[in-house]
């Protein structure tokens, strides 16, 4: 076999790993994680809520809980999980803003996470049509409890309550923990830490990612509009402990977001466990941070 020939069929077997570890790569992003199965509910922490349905922008049906104020107070907290995730655990991490507060809590499932629809997931660019989604559910059905908003959203969940924020002026507090600034370097952070790929095959999923979404989701990442919230007050949540997003992150999203701002970086604290590490000043902190501000 000659140089060139030699040469050939090493470019063409390195492009044909390019493109199915890229494809494969964008399998793994635009499908979500088995689901897990929804292991807390309400009524498990005395708590009395409605099961509801209602629909995105695209079709996706999804489901979630509205937990009155147990003082028929009329603020209210949209809360987002994280990826592969769902309502469940997020209730078990956040019921006390109920519980010892006078907030209405509205959880929801993404799409194809939980008990909602959907065969396509996103990281971001599609689940804030769900965030949107969900904000017309409340201001359709629960106009009552729609004039005093405030959102949480953990890692994933985050970066969509703070787009989703930005995009609705109705939002009057948002409190994101263990967030991601830029959907591009999550993907290929994720890529190289869980799968040991390479650069070149992360840079590659990308290209599948847009391909396959007819869009871009880079735009839609929580950095490019973290400014547009000011003068509504955000507290960013991060644990110094955590390998998925590094403690960078939560600096440079504090350092685009306009004032008032307040980051609070939990010692010890690994992904999502903020309030496991320090759980009186967890509660303690989100309480008044909402009681203050919606």
């Amino acid at each position: 076999m000659t140089l060139t020939a030699t040469l050939f069929l090493f470019v063409l077997i390195l492009a044909l790993i390019l493109l199915a570890g890229g494809y494969y790569g964008s399998q793994m992003i635009l499908h979500s994680p088995d689901r897990d199965p929804i292991e807390f509910w309400p009524d498990q922490f005395q708590l009395t809520y409605e099961s509801v349905v209602f629909r995105t922008s695209d079709g996706v049906q999804l489901k979630g809980w509205f937990i009155p104020s147990s003082n028929g107070g009329s603020k209210t907290i949209l809360l987002c999980h994280g990826w592969g995730a769902n309502k469940g655990k997020l209730l078990a991490s956040t019921e006390f803003l109920n519980r010892k507060g006078d907030f209405n809590l509205f959880y929801f499932d993404f799409r194809t996470h939980g008990q909602s629809g959907g065969s396509r997931a996103s990281l971001g660019l599609l689940e804030a049509r769900d965030f949107d989604a969900a904000t017309q559910f409340l201001k359709d059905h629960k106009p009552e409890f729609a004039s005093r908003l405030g959102t949480y959203g953990l890692s994933l969940g985050g970066a969509v309550a703070l787009l989703g924020a930005a995009r609705h002026p109705e939002y009057k507090a948002v409190c994101v923990e263990s967030t991601f600034c830029s959907y591009n370097q999550v993907v290929l952070r994720y890529a190289s830490l869980f799968f040991h790929c390479p650069r070149p095959l992360g840079l590659a999923s990308l290209g599948f990612i847009r391909l396959r979404l007819g869009e871009d989701p880079e735009p839609y990442s929580a950095i490019y509009h973290a400014r547009k919230l000011a003068p509504r007050p955000i507290l960013i949540i991060h644990g110094d402990n955590d390998p998925r997003m590094p403690l960078q992150e939560a600096h440079a999203l504090y350092a685009e977001c306009g004032e008032p701002k307040e980051l609070w970086i939990v010692p010890g604290a690994d992904h999502g466990k903020c309030r496991e590490a320090s759980p009186e000043e967890y509660e303690r902190r989100l309480l008044a941070f909402f009681e203050k501000n919606i």
